[in-house]
């Protein structure tokens, strides 16, 4: 795919205090602002993703030239690309890297891993670099959400899944959602919110630990827009996660 077809958005992630602690790039195609989820999974079937994927990160690096604000930012990688063509994609994402102060790759919860191996090379790719990764989606169910995984590949963030989180509250029963951010503790990494669409379900979620939070009740995905001079280091995280042990 070309990458001139693809117009990402970008959502803010605000911390405890209320403050834009990072921003997501959103895959969106030109002239459209919804998000194109049965392409993904389509091309994922097909093996496309990779094309995708890779016209993703430099379409949006692109724009983080253009912008000069260095947010810190995450995007998004299907399992299919990390095991096609995951050494291919960890040396396009320099071309971000280099106009963020902190990059985190969120891996997708809609392909399966199917080969640790290769999904560990990739970590072990990313962190060299100093990239963050994130699980995103986490819930109970699938392997994202399981404690074992989480402790077993160390994440840098844990994401919640929005539907698992309304669902917690609706049944006011966080027993689940506790277990996946007491695994997250226990890997020390932070934890994101999703979709948090009302104060309620900010406040819910705020109570049962998550660091951050995510969704339409707080910013609706946006143009990037530039980051003032003043904002450009607050925030609660380091700016690097580079480890040369791995």
């Amino acid at each position: 795919m070309r990458h001139t077809l693809l117009e990402p958005l970008f959502q803010p992630i605000f911390d405890r205090a209320g403050r834009v602690f990072a921003y997501e790039a959103l895959l969106r195609l030109k002239g459209r602002d919804t998000s194109p989820a049965r392409l993904v999974k389509r091309f994922e079937s097909t093996g496309s993703i990779v094309e995708l994927d890779l016209a993703m990160v430099r379409r949006v690096g692109e724009i983080l030239a253009a912008n000069g604000s260095r947010p810190r930012l995450s995007i998004n990688v299907s399992m299919v690309t990390v095991e096609r063509a995951g050494a291919a994609y960890v040396r396009a994402l320099e071309s971000i890297a280099l106009y963020t102060q902190l990059l985190i790759v969120e891996l997708t919860e809609t392909a399966p891993v199917t080969d640790p191996a290769l999904l560990r090379t990739f970590y072990a790719a990313c962190r060299h670099r100093g990239y963050a990764l994130a699980l995103d989606d986490c819930r109970p169910g699938h392997l994202y959400g399981s404690p074992l995984f989480i402790c077993s590949l160390q994440p840098q963030f844990v994401k919640l899944d929005g539907r698992f989180l309304h669902e917690s509250y609706k049944s006011k029963d966080p027993a689940d959602l506790i277990r996946i951010i007491q695994a997250a503790r226990a890997a020390a990494a932070p934890v994101i919110a999703e979709f948090v669409s009302s104060a309620a379900l900010h406040e819910f979620a705020l109570q049962a630990g998550a660091d951050y939070a995510q969704g339409y009740e707080l910013g609706r995905p946006a143009p990037l827009p530039p980051l003032p001079p003043t904002a450009a280091n607050e925030g609660q995280y380091p700016l690097s996660f580079k480890d040369d042990a791995i």
